[in-house]
């Protein structure tokens, strides 16, 4: 092998073939979706895939229009894919090393959703600073 075979194959991302095989899943996984509502994750940390893999996946996607970005216990990325109802979520462990990473066919990842408890207390909290509001408005307004 020449000096030049190993530089090109140094350059060239290693490439399995799965992404074809996991394009095929989550064509089949959307249409169920569609059909029955039926949600679907794929682990993508749990396949033997390279990073070649994951950048071939991730450039078959595409970007859709919706991303966040979570900051719970640690840092995490949510975005929608150029396909409706197929988005990639990605969760970052120590030293900003991916910890998970999936596809997931729905209408949005779970993660997302507001937790019931949070919503609660969210709503209490918004009653007390609409209550200290009014109490200082109708404490300026007394005193003009």
């Amino acid at each position: 092998m020449t000096e030049l075979d190993i530089r090109q194959r140094e350059e060239k991302p290693l490439r399995t073939g799965i992404t074809r095989a996991l394009l095929v899943e989550i064509a089949d996984s959307l249409a169920a979706f569609v059909e029955t509502g039926a949600e679907h994750v794929i682990d993508l940390k749990s396949l033997p895939m390279t990073p070649g893999d994951l950048a071939e996946i991730d450039d078959r996607l595409g970007i859709g229009e919706v991303r966040a970005d979570l900051a719970i216990i640690g840092k995490s990325e949510v975005w929608e894919t150029s396909y409706a109802g197929v988005w990639r979520v990605r969760h970052y462990g120590a030293g900003d090393a991916p910890a998970a990473d999936e596809v997931v066919i729905a209408r949005a990842p779970r993660i997302l959703f507001t937790h019931p408890d949070d919503a609660r207390d969210a709503a209490t909290r918004l009653r007390a600073d609409n209550e200290t509001l009014t109490t200082i408005t109708e404490g300026k307004d007394a005193h003009v």
